[in-house]
């Protein structure tokens, strides 16, 4: 495997509002991975399902549910991405689900903490999550797609302020 210098970039988190399935959803997505290099040390793509109890009539959560979220996000984050390991995408919410992504250097690190967590039933909410081999990003698309879309949306309004 070849060698690489890895600079880790700090988080920019974006917020994005979409429609999909006639519901709505709101994606946090980290628009410092767009562009990232060397995308080959994060090969693998992990994503993590969240299925949230306390929600809107639109099925988004609600603001209990957000801080629950948060803070278990907040604990899963800092061991995941401990020590350079992994880099986090997107946090997507909709329709009664919330999906985490991350982008992984050593997968077994990530793996290994979160099937012990499920033995060990420390969760406020059930989960599943999945672990890829994806050298090329191609299950980062959609999220880094969205911050493409977003952009234009913002370009085509700046131009419409301008005329």
């Amino acid at each position: 495997m070849p060698e690489y210098k890895v600079t880790i970039p700090e988080e920019t988190p974006t917020l994005i509002e979409f429609t999909q399935d006639g519901y709505p959803g709101v994606a946090i997505v980290n628009a410092a991975m767009k562009g990232f290099e060397p995308k080959p040390v994060f090969a693998w793509n992990l994503s993590m399902i969240i299925c949230y109890k306390n929600h809107t009539d639109k099925r988004l959560p609600n603001q209990d549910e957000i801080k629950l979220l948060q803070n278990f996000e907040e604990s899963l984050h800092e061991t995941i991405s401990k020590d350079g390991n992994a880099l986090f995408l997107a946090s997507i919410s909709h329709d009664g689900y919330r999906e985490l992504i991350w982008r992984v250097y050593r997968p077994e690190i990530a793996n290994d903490y979160l099937l012990d967590m499920i033995e060990a039933g420390n969760h406020p909410r059930e989960f599943d999550f999945t672990i890829e081999h994806d050298p090329t990003w191609v299950q980062a698309q959609w999220p880094i797609q969205l911050l493409d879309e977003q952009s234009g949306a913002e370009q085509a309004w700046q131009a419409h302020l301008d005329e």
